[in-house]
């Protein structure tokens, strides 16, 4: 069960990784998700969870490589930005070794309010991964039946990622109530770069996302 919740856990976090704007958006928000079509980024990962004794009985590494590849529309008549995820993940416990490589697509349209991903073209349920203008302290959830809660922890972050240095990241920290856990997942993004490194935690288990390369228009 703890695999399973385990491999959600990274699905959900990757949704938001190099997450953006269509191109009717306002620059000031659509600078935090630069979704030029051909924009691509790439990010390593690393984790491991633990048993109720606390040794160490799985660990996992893997990449993302994400990609803007289209603007296309709707069913319900408006533009979305179509996201391409390359997701290759190694699982490494005690007695063996198994790799899973996924593709993954998502849709994003960002307002002059929020930033929202849909998970097709059809559907009107959607999660809101950012509030225009981004203020700090502020909270929201979800439009959907998932109980998650979002919230602005920081506008002055510097991270150190193999891509680089950044200053000024803003931290949103999503969290995500399964069964009796809660999944925190601090998300922090950059102005002009997008997102730059996620931090995902509950008990017994910890991972991190960082992005090693990426091209921006």
């Amino acid at each position: 069960m703890k695999k399973i919740l385990v491999t959600l856990a990274i699905t959900t976090l990757l949704v938001i990784v190099a997450c953006g704007d269509s191109t009717t958006s306002p620059s000031a928000s659509g600078d935090w998700f630069p979704m030029a079509v051909g924009n691509w980024w790439f990010s390593n990962m690393e984790g491991s969870w633990t048993d109720s004794q606390g040794d160490t009985t799985s660990t996992w590494i893997g990449s993302f490589d994400t990609r803007i590849i289209a603007e296309v529309q709707h069913n319900n008549g408006f533009l979305v930005s179509e996201r391409r995820a390359y997701r290759t993940m190694t699982n490494i416990i005690p007695d063996s070794t198994w790799t899973t490589v996924d593709t993954l697509y998502h849709y994003f349209q960002q307002t002059d309010e929020e930033l929202r991903c849909y998970d097709n073209l059809t559907t009107t349920e959607y999660k809101i991964y950012a509030k225009f203008p981004i203020t700090l302290n502020e909270t929201w959830s979800h439009n959907d039946s998932t109980g998650t809660v979002l919230e602005v922890i920081s506008l002055s972050e510097t991270v150190n990622v193999s891509a680089g240095t950044y200053n000024d990241c803003a931290l949103i920290r999503e969290t995500v109530t399964i069964g009796s856990s809660q999944w925190i997942t601090d998300h922090y993004y950059h102005r002009g770069t997008g997102i730059v490194k996620n931090i995902m935690s509950t008990d017994g288990m910890h991972g991190t996302i960082q992005l090693q390369s990426y091209n921006v228009q």
